[in-house]
């Protein structure tokens, strides 16, 4: 835990948290009053701010879990009458409101070495990534720092049940969020989705479903969802039953490639054997 409180060059060189914001709007220089709970932070004037982008899996408003009361411990001397800044979504009509009127963001504390609380929490090990259509920017920043959570099996990644897991156990997570990891097995498009399977059968194996959204977000980066067999990835997001374990992807900010998918692609049509 003394690593949290290390000067922030110190805290970059072990968990590479130094954030690039660029794709946010120009910070907003908030006071912080009241730590409600991890997540929620009340201002002076009265304004409550709510972190978007992760999740605290044991953070219950009635009955908060052992990592929920360590993280808001952690917080509330960063945060508590602080000067702070606040960086939300570029676009003013989405994303920044949330439907109790909390304003959505990202939260770095004040001073000349600023500490990016989202990234804390995910550094840690008390939070794990959970971007969403409406605030996708930093959802690669954080992955990357849960991944270097999860390698050193820091605070909930310690524990099996936050595990990813792999396609054929992708059932154990029905019914709540979750991440799983493994190669396409083939794809498929059925009217205007796109269905990435990761079996042969279709009506039993672990499935994600793209939306006509998610498919063009793809087809910007030069990515064809339709070639994307035998890629390695990892998803997150709510595990349903739906001919079998079945992840709706709307937004590619919860879809990771391990690896370059394009460079792959690259080496596939090199090794190719036929003339």
């Amino acid at each position: 835990m003394a690593s949290l409180f290390l000067p922030l060059s110190t805290y970059a060189q072990e968990t590479g948290a130094i954030p690039d914001f660029s794709a946010l709007a120009q910070p907003a220089q908030i006071q912080g009053a009241q730590l409600i709970d991890p997540l929620r932070l009340r201002l002076a004037n009265g304004r409550i701010i709510q972190l978007t982008g992760i999740e605290i899996p044991d953070l219950d408003p009635l009955d908060a879990g052992e990592r929920a009361v360590a993280a808001r411990d952690l917080l509330k001397p960063l945060l508590e009458n602080k000067q702070l800044r606040f960086y939300q979504t570029q676009d003013k009509n989405r994303g920044r409101v949330n439907r109790m009127g909390y304003e959505l963001g990202h939260i770095q504390t004040g001073g000349d070495e600023p500490v990016w609380i989202q990234g804390l929490l995910i550094a840690e090990g008390y939070a794990r990534a959970r971007p969403d259509r409406a605030n996708p920017e930093m959802a690669a920043q954080m992955a990357a720092l849960e991944n270097q959570a999860r390698t050193a099996k820091k605070g909930l990644w310690d524990d099996p049940a936050y595990a990813v897991r792999a396609p054929e156990n992708a059932k154990e997570l029905s019914g709540r969020f979750g991440i799983v990891e493994g190669r396409i097995y083939a794809a498929a498009m059925n009217g205007n989705n796109t269905f990435l399977n990761f079996g042969p059968d279709w009506k039993s194996d672990f499935t994600i479903g793209l939306d006509s959204a998610a498919r063009r977000a793809l087809m910007k980066q030069n990515i064809d969802p339709l070639q994307l067999q035998g890629k390695h990835v990892r998803v997150r997001g709510w595990v349903e039953d739906y001919n079998g374990p079945f992840i709706r992807l709307d937004d590619i900010s919860k879809l990771e490639f391990i690896g370059d998918p394009q460079q792959e692609e690259k080496n596939d049509l090199q090794n190719d054997p036929r003339p």
